[in-house]
């Protein structure tokens, strides 16, 4: 019988370290590997590969199948090598993923982000869903606990495994008494954009958020003032997020002024 076992690449593997952590102990499939141009790419690039094997119980490699995604291209290559009456011989493939539709369902229960994880929807898609509501609601304040979000989305599989997410289809959100709907269209040999159910567009002239990913900090009107104490107004309201965070303006409008302003720090006017 043969034994079919897979890793991720690490990012201090050797090619040694990786066909011990898969079982392989054969000399020639070393030296083959070490030498093969093509073979190279094994170990090359960012970690995370997944290498397949399929060798004897000894331990003598059979086949190697070692498979990476390019998430921004959606490109999968994939090299595999097997033995032959000859030796092994090497190849370089690039699989056409398969597409797919995908459906999430969640329930808001602390934050928007935290029920896509828990629901295993991808982040991309977390982040197209905010965009197609950006101008209707802020996903931070107007998402009341308990409120049901569903989603239909694409996404690109191979060999039974979901690589990467694509474009978000449709979107459903339900917060209270209010229902908000969403939906992909693109015309033929246009560009796409989120429409309501009706057709109209939900692209609005302010949108309800600067930040994609943040949480309030301080809302606006009065509030204990974190420095000197006592009640006082709160003309604005605080985002907070992490570090490099894309900020984005919520309307069209000219920058009048952009620097450094006493405690407001980093400021754009």
């Amino acid at each position: 019988f043969l034994v079919h076992q897979s890793q991720l690449t690490r990012r201090d593997d050797s090619l040694q370290g990786l066909l011990k952590r898969l079982g392989v102990d054969d000399r020639d499939a070393h030296t083959y590997l070490a030498r093969d141009t093509t073979s190279r790419l094994l170990l090359a690039g960012a970690p995370g590969k997944l290498a397949s094997v399929t060798r004897t119980p000894e331990g003598r490699l059979k086949t190697l199948s070692v498979r990476w995604a390019d998430t921004n291209t959606r490109r999968v290559n994939r090299l595999v090598v097997e033995r032959q009456d000859a030796g092994y011989r090497s190849r370089l493939e690039q699989p056409a993923p398969r597409r797919v539709v995908q459906f999430g369902s969640l329930v808001i229960r602390s934050s928007f982000y935290a029920a896509t994880d828990q629901a295993g929807v991808p982040d991309a898609v977390a982040a197209q869903t905010v965009e197609a509501f950006s101008g209707d609601l802020d996903f931070q304040r107007d998402l009341r606990r308990g409120a049901r979000v569903g989603l239909v989305y694409e996404a690109f599989e191979l060999d039974g495994e979901i690589l990467f997410a694509g474009q978000l289809l449709g979107a459903e959100i339900q917060s209270g008494k209010e229902t908000h709907q969403a939906m992909w269209f693109q015309a033929p040999g246009k560009a796409g954009e989120f429409v309501s159910l009706d057709g109209s567009s939900q692209r609005r002239a302010y949108l309800a958020s600067p930040l994609v990913f943040s949480r309030v900090t301080s809302s606006y009107g009065p509030r204990i003032h974190p420095v000197f104490g006592g009640q006082k107004a709160h003309t604005g309201t605080d985002y907070g997020a992490p570090a490099g965070t894309p900020v984005r303006t919520v309307a069209d409008g000219v920058v009048s002024f952009s620097g450094t302003q006493g405690g407001y720090g980093n400021y754009i006017v």
